[in-house]
């Protein structure tokens, strides 16, 4: 009886999903068809919303027009499925096509285009072509601007600031990185208040960005203010005061002030160390950062332990032949090598 029933699933399953399949969306009007494909977006039913995503346009072109704005949106969901299946050479083409379309029809859709030109720009920052990603994210941002700021795109703008100052970022444009992530945090600030979490994060990004430039007195500066909204709600926070505390050590590093650095990872382990087993997942690469300042410091036989405990750790985590993995494996033996 019980492989009866397991078949009898099985076949029920299928044919559901032989009926669902069957269904013709280039029959549905763009209303009938959109509420289908953004509750396939929010489940990220990428692969099959693709498909509908497709015959929607087909609908579309027959009941509205192929530069018709239902058209341009369809295209714009077909970008969103072929970005998070990691189709990108399409994803580029659907976001392009799509642009274009909503361009043509004025002002009317510069938050469209704002959005849509976002969703290109994220697209070509996930496959690191970050000139054209900054191309697109600026288009986005200056589009999304010329409208009024509202809670219905509030969301559009930081998620656009957020990718154009990550797409300076990586072709090392420091100070445009900067520029643009005090404005993200700008609105961060209006729109959620002072002391929000998502307004820490940032400003840990920031500092990380004026290191990267060289200017470790704002790093130090903008570091403390992340870390003082953090120690607001010092329980809740756990995790985030310890990262903190490790960046505090990472920039002390920089500076050649490796004691002072040794003092903030100790203080970031005593956060890790509070956590439930399942969190402490910082805890192995701050005691790497430990026993390289310990290095630098002469202090050998701190290092080796710190490093053999990361090394334990990340082989567990990741495997013994992990990049990481192999990384700690061979600053031991140079340890060792001190030692004898």
């Amino acid at each position: 009886m019980k492989g009866k029933k397991v078949l009898f699933l099985v076949v029920i399953l299928f044919s559901f999903a032989l009926i669902l399949n069957a269904t013709d969306y280039t029959k549905n009007s763009w209303d009938e068809n959109h509420g289908i494909i953004s509750e396939m977006y929010a489940n990220a039913e990428d692969e099959e919303g693709l498909e509908i995503a497709k015959q929607a346009l087909i609908a579309n072109n027959n009941l509205y027009g192929k530069k018709s704005t239902q058209s341009g949106l369809a295209l714009n969901y077909m970008g969103l499925f072929a970005s998070a299946l990691g189709y990108y050479e399409d994803a580029f083409d659907y976001y392009e096509r799509s642009i274009d379309i909503l361009k043509a029809k004025g002002s009317d859709q510069d938050n469209n285009v704002g959005i849509i030109a976002g969703n290109l720009g994220s697209a070509y920052l996930d496959a690191g072509d970050y000139s054209k990603a900054e191309e697109y994210l600026k288009l986005s941002v200056d589009k999304l601007l010329k409208g009024s700021l509202t809670e219905d795109n509030e969301e559009d703008i930081i998620l656009s600031l957020f990718d154009l100052s990550n797409a300076y970022f990586y072709q090392e444009e420091y100070n445009d990185a900067i520029k643009t992530m005090k404005t993200l945090i700008d609105y961060e600030k209006k729109w959620y208040g002072e002391n929000d979490g998502q307004v820490a994060l940032d400003l840990r990004d920031l500092g990380y960005y004026y290191i990267m430039a060289d200017d470790y007195d704002n790093a130090e500066k903008y570091y403390n203010q992340s870390l003082s909204i953090y120690l607001l709600n010092p329980d809740d926070n756990t995790q985030d005061i310890g990262v903190m505390y490790n960046d505090f050590g990472v920039l002390y590093d920089e500076q050649g002030e490796c004691k002072k650095a040794v003092e903030f990872y100790d203080k970031a382990l005593i956060y890790f160390n509070k956590m439930d087993e399942d969190y402490r997942n910082n805890i192995p690469n701050t005691l790497y950062n430990k026993a390289l300042a310990q290095f630098s410091l002469e202090q050998y036989n701190a290092s080796k332990e710190n490093m053999e405990k990361a090394y334990n750790l990340y082989k567990d985590a990741l495997g013994e032949y992990d990049e990481m993995t192999l990384q700690i494996k061979e600053d031991l033996e140079i340890v060792n090598e001190m030692l004898e």
